[in-house]
């Protein structure tokens, strides 16, 4: 398959849901959001520094996530985390990316979704 980026208006509404989602799984620095998002994707969806740190800080002020300074690897990083409303926000974004993405696949690939339906998927 050819893996290219996906970048701009296509990736645009869903990084604040892919952040939120790297975080259930621990708390973690900036850089390793950034490292894990390319590493889940196969490379697909690449955040640079310009697109993480505004939306961490947006986060933050939105109270989704908090923050604290931590020693990783001999630095002093700001490390994020899950607040209980992000947890919420996280499960809730899920389910409206489910919703969306079997209404996409509807319209895109009807054929596969009638097989789904028929299979009593």
């Amino acid at each position: 398959m050819n893996r290219e980026r996906i970048r701009g208006e296509l990736l645009k509404g869903h990084i604040a849901t892919l952040v939120l989602a790297i975080l259930s799984d621990r708390p973690r620095h900036g850089y390793d959001i950034m490292k894990t998002v390319s590493e889940r994707t196969s490379g697909v969806f690449e955040l640079g520094q310009g697109t993480i740190y505004p939306l961490l800080y947006s986060l933050e002020e939105q109270r989704l996530i908090c923050s604290k300074t931590r020693l990783v690897a001999g630095r002093c990083r700001r490390v994020y985390c899950l607040t209980a409303a992000g947890r919420r926000s996280c499960k809730r974004r899920k389910t409206q990316w489910q919703l969306f993405r079997e209404a996409m696949n509807s319209v895109l690939e009807p054929v596969y979704l009638k097989a789904l339906n028929h299979a009593g998927i």
